[in-house]
């Protein structure tokens, strides 16, 4: 089935094939149960969350080891500061603070008993900011963490279980096309908008912008410190502004499926033009995915056909680059929106990278949800420098 969608995105897709850059791709194959899945590179330091076992790790590529602090809960998504890592716990409804340097755990219950919190953002512009957002699936509710300092800690003194493992390395192909892409949409749309109180229960701030029924993949925040949903099939973007609770509502022509969103702000690396964009990845019907940047201050929108694909996860506003992966087809992209030129590497196995992460200059590090797997992507244009 998949090859057949594959070959129907192939015959619907105009555009030009250029010179392949193929890339070396390094293979850190951990059990097929442990679900990698956020990473976060830090410093030179590679943090991610497993759940087998079940906790957060250190990654040390050269050594080929991982320094597992075992907490018997599956970690979500996290962001981490100066002193600490923030992470969800979606199957105990809670959110949680870690100390790696002397292993305190402190775990919060957050206010519903039915939340299930599945993102979470760094909301803060400076290091030792501690801004943590998060989107809780099962009320439908945007949440802003503010972090306590005092307090016992639930779990303390946990020491890290190595865990090592060997790594592959093989030279995957590339394809490359530059893409027709489409003005879909000029500089004339006015959002809709409206006030949306929040609910306070210390240390949590909620705002109920959707329905536990609304399938919510995107969420990113922008320059002008909104926090960015996607909705369901036909709904529009939502922006929340917490410090007057307005919420603004952008329409995306065709109405299409979004399962990601990304801004140069979310990711600390701006270009020109950034604080006013915000880019999805959209399923415009079950065949086809584009890549496309909302304007939104004047609502204009562009898109591009991205060949190859079937799915869309972990997008990344990287400087003049755009990347993502296809979980579906398990293939990595690079986009440069300066030429409209697609980049793409398929990794060759089952694999389903969902989350992306730049590592040192030249480096993308991914985590295989399927297969079980931490990689890393080094282009060949930027191995040999």
């Amino acid at each position: 089935m998949r090859r057949i969608c594959l070959l129907l995105c192939l015959i619907g897709f105009v555009g030009l094939t250029l010179w392949a850059e193929p890339a070396e791709l390094t293979v850190w194959q951990l059990s097929p149960d442990s679900f990698p899945g956020d990473l976060s590179w830090v410093n030179g330091e590679l943090y991610v969350s497993l759940n087998d076992p079940k906790g957060l790790a250190l990654f040390e590529p050269t050594a080929g080891k991982l320094d597992v602090w075992i907490i018997d809960r599956a970690p979500g998504e996290f962001v981490r500061t100066d002193l600490r890592i923030f992470f969800a716990l979606p199957y105990d409804g809670q959110f949680a603070w870690f100390r790696p340097d002397v292993g305190f755990f402190r775990f919060w219950d957050l206010p519903s008993s039915s939340a299930w919190p599945v993102f979470v953002l760094d909301g803060g512009d400076q290091p030792e900011d501690e801004d943590i957002w998060y989107l809780d699936w099962g009320t439908g509710r945007v949440g802003l963490f503010a972090p306590i300092e005092s307090g016992p800690a639930d779990l303390r003194d946990v020491f890290p279980m190595p865990i090592y493992v060997a790594p592959s390395t093989v030279q995957v192909p590339s394809d490359d096309v530059v893409a027709t892409g489409a003005l879909v949409r000029p500089a004339d749309f006015a959002p809709s908008s409206y006030q949306l109180d929040p609910i306070v229960s210390e240390p949590f701030t909620e705002w109920p912008l959707l329905t536990p029924e609304d399938p919510a993949y995107g969420f990113t925040r922008t320059s002008d410190g909104r926090i960015w949903v996607s909705s369901g099939v036909g709904q529009p973007l939502h922006a929340i502004d917490p410090t007057s609770n307005l919420v603004t509502l952008y329409e995306l022509p065709g109405a299409p499926f979004v399962t990601a969103l990304s801004s140069a702000a979310d990711e600390g690396i701006a270009y020109i033009g950034s604080e006013s964009e915000i880019w999805f990845l959209a399923k415009p019907d079950e065949l086809s995915v584009e890549l496309g940047v909302l304007n939104f201050r004047d609502g204009s929108v562009r898109t591009w056909p991205v060949p190859a694909a079937f799915g869309g996860t972990s997008l990344r506003v990287l400087g003049d680059e755009v990347w993502f992966c296809d979980d579906e087809l398990s293939s990595i992209y690079r986009f440069v929106p300066e030429t409209s030129t697609f980049t793409w590497w398929t990794t060759g196995g089952d694999d389903a990278p969902r989350r992306l992460e730049p590592g040192a200059p030249g480096e993308m590090w991914i985590s295989f949800d399927r297969s079980g797997g931490i990689a890393r992507l080094v282009p060949s244009e930027l191995a040999d420098e």
